[in-house]
């Protein structure tokens, strides 16, 4: 078949399983090998085989089909595996692709199942490496066994619970979109509500813009009107005030005359103390010579008086 899965897999009216999709569908023998060339199937229902270019395969790839879609039949829900493929250290140092084990891979899935699941043994052997992976009259003779024991029905009761549960989860579903319809109900009238909202709010700014425009045209002719009053104030009183300083400028250019008369007798006087300093300078310049011829003579007669003195004590006193 080369794609099972949970999608290929009908229930009738009896619940008779029947596969479907068999396009890509072979018939198997020992003369012609199959080789992967282009991947075959879903890649959560392949085992590792069909992954690696070139490497041959059998009708086992069915069968590691069968058990995943078994586990999914248990769990109730589509498979889960982690990355197939790991990087590990080859021996000349270059790093190259491992395939990761199936049962590693799906480990997570595995542990939901539990350990004491009657099917868990023979999905574990499915999922091994195709040489060691069970044929398909081996799955059956242990599907019949294990009917016989009775411990089929433990699984068969796990499936029922898994129905239940899908039961509840497509109740709790409706629910929910009973809940999205709803809320959808509710933001078509809100958007009405908004709509009209919207539509009174534009009549009332409308009005209140309108009006605005009207108290705004008023204020700007009061305000016109009070600044030519102002203006026309403000051009008298500029008027005077020019008027003022027009008076000033001639008292200023009045007195700037008085100033420049005064200037011109001012420099007269102080041509006339020049004259008068020349002279003065001159009359001492005789008084200091005339004074100087004095006192030489002072000192002259002074010292004839004085040796003439000094004489006459000389006598006086060889006299005694």
């Amino acid at each position: 078949h080369r794609n099972l899965s949970a999608n290929n897999v009908m229930l009738t009216s009896t619940g008779t399983c029947k596969i479907c999709d068999v396009g890509l569908a072979k018939v198997f023998t020992q003369a012609r090998r199959m080789t992967t060339t282009v991947k075959p199937g879903a890649e959560p229902y392949m085992p590792g085989e069909v992954l690696i270019a070139h490497t041959e395969y059998d009708e086992r790839l069915d069968n590691f089909s069968f058990g995943v879609l078994i586990m999914e039949m248990c769990l109730a829900h589509e498979p889960h595996p982690s990355p197939r493929f790991t990087q590990e250290e080859h021996v000349n140092g270059r790093r190259m692709m491992a395939l990761i084990p199936e049962t590693n891979r799906r480990r997570e899935e595995l542990n939901e199942l539990g350990a004491t699941h009657p099917l868990r043994p023979l999905i574990e052997r499915l999922l091994q490496a195709q040489a060691d992976r069970p044929t398909i009259g081996e799955i059956h003779s242990e599907l019949i066994a294990l009917q016989a024991s009775g411990a089929y029905e433990s699984s068969v009761s796990t499936l029922h619970g898994a129905e239940a549960v899908s039961t509840r989860l497509g109740k709790e579903l409706q629910s929910v979109k009973e809940a999205v319809d709803e809320m959808r109900q509710r933001q078509t009238q809100s958007e009405e509500h908004l709509r009209f909202l919207e539509q009174r709010l534009g009549q009332t700014m409308d009005q209140k813009l309108q009006q605005s425009r009207q108290n705004l045209t008023t204020l700007f002719n009061q305000s016109i009107e009070q600044s030519t009053t102002r203006s026309v104030e403000s051009f008298g009183q500029l008027q005077h005030t020019v008027s003022s300083l027009t008076a000033a400028q001639q008292q200023v250019q009045q007195n700037l005359g008085g100033i420049i008369t005064s200037q011109q007798q001012l420099q007269q006087n102080l041509g006339g103390i020049t004259t008068s300093q020349q002279q003065l300078h001159q009359h001492m310049t005789a008084s200091i010579h005339t004074l100087q011829q004095e006192m030489a003579q002072l000192r002259q007669d002074s010292e004839q008086k004085i040796d003439s003195m000094t004489a006459q004590l000389l006598s006086a006193i060889r006299s005694q």
